[in-house]
């Protein structure tokens, strides 16, 4: 039996929503798609897993020691996902995109790590027979002003000395 949740969740803000459902092998799935729920997800204990396109929002997803996550689609997240303990273990068969990764402890540094590094490195976090990747962007600093732009060095090689060139 899987657990469905079909609904949009409305709320804009950022409270959580902690799922304690206590099966680590039968899903809480979450289906909706364009979700524009905010929040973060806590699963504490049980599995969430989100399966409609864009179901899980754009929050924090945080996994604790001994749950399971699993999303089935190419997710592009504002949030960050955490991986608590070395038996939080997140079902890898899609490529995904996280502002921030932390598994167990251990924060990635930018790029995008495949389903086998991944399961190298965190032997008990990745569940078996998986495939895709996990990918955290470069941060590129924006500066709050335009004229800071046109006298920095943006190429390595010359510099914008007209202060009337932006960035669109």
């Amino acid at each position: 039996m899987v657990s469905r949740f079909r609904e949009h969740r409305a709320n804009h803000g950022a409270a959580n929503l902690t799922l304690i459902n206590g099966n680590r092998w039968i899903p809480l799935d979450i289906q909706s798609t364009n979700n524009p729920y905010s929040g973060n997800w806590v699963v504490s204990r049980g599995y969430l897993k989100g399966t409609g396109q864009g179901s899980l929002g754009a929050g924090n997803i945080t996994v604790a020691d001994g749950a399971r996550f699993e999303v089935s689609y190419d997710i592009q997240s504002p949030g960050a996902l955490t991986l608590q303990g070395s038996n939080s273990v997140m079902v890898l068969h899609q490529d995904c995109q996280f502002s921030a990764v932390t598994v167990a402890g251990t924060t990635l540094a930018p790029g995008t790590y495949s389903y086998d590094e991944l399961t190298a490195q965190f032997p008990g976090s990745f569940a078996n027979d998986g495939s895709g990747s996990l990918t955290v962007p470069a941060t590129i600093p924006i500066p709050n002003d335009p004229a800071e732009v046109a006298t920095n060095d943006v190429s390595g090689a010359s510099s914008i000395s007209d202060p009337t060139v932006g960035i669109v």
